[in-house]
């Protein structure tokens, strides 16, 4: 798995620009913004870089890397896993980067960024972990049509539920809502911190399996 980090570094590396471009982004909205920026920012970073990934199943398919890969001492399961860990670790970066940035360069408390910080990882890496099995499945062009589309569907379904149910659905969704709320100020820190860990494992645990089911069916 450390060959495939590797190669996929320095595809990375190679498109410079782009990460030229992310950091002449974060610093002159920085500059612009100051601190009512900070949550776009690290937000901003975090999901480009954790998107780089798709770049290199991209190139992969493209130049047949993959039929090569798979005469190594590597299996189909192995380059699903470090696809994921370089997803992770990659978005990972970004927000690390992007949250000591925000500390130097504001006033910001390493607390407040750090809280910041933490969710916006947890919920751009859950987006991930839905965004990898539509690109191993559809690739590239078709994945970004499905996942528009999936998109769209959602969208549209949660209109249609909401008009249908009317103003008993909305006053029900407020009601979950509050109870939700009630229950988190009256849990404990640790707790919440432990759920949330364990649902992001469970998450990325099924994500990972249903995308080494896709690629061990795909013939490369």
């Amino acid at each position: 798995m450390r060959g495939l980090l590797v190669k996929d570094l320095c595809l990375t590396l190679k498109n410079k620009r782009l990460l030229v471009v992310i950091l002449f982004l974060a610093v002159m909205l920085t500059v612009l913004k100051g601190e009512t920026a900070a949550s776009f920012v690290i937000s901003f970073v975090t999901a480009l870089c954790g998107t780089l990934v798709l770049n290199t199943i991209s190139i992969d398919e493209f130049d047949k890397s993959v039929a090569f890969l798979m005469t190594m001492p590597i299996n189909k399961g192995i380059y699903a896993a470090e696809k994921y860990v370089f997803a992770l670790g990659s978005g990972l970066v970004g927000c690390v980067i992007s949250s000591v940035f925000y500390i130097i360069m504001t006033s910001f408390s390493f607390v407040d960024i750090l809280q910041q910080a933490l969710l916006i990882f947890f919920t751009l890496s859950l987006i991930q972990m839905i965004v990898l099995p539509i690109q191993f499945r559809f690739g590239s062009d078709i994945g970004k049509v499905v996942l528009l589309g999936g998109v769209a569907f959602f969208m549209v379904s949660l209109s249609i539920i909401t008009k249908v149910g009317g103003e008993n659905l909305l006053i029900w969704m407020d009601r979950a809502e509050n109870l939700f709320l009630q229950w988190v100020d009256s849990s404990e820190k640790w707790l919440l911190y432990l759920l949330t860990g364990v649902i992001w494992v469970i998450f990325v645990g099924i994500s990972l399996l249903v995308s080494e089911s896709i690629i061990k069916k795909k013939e490369y």
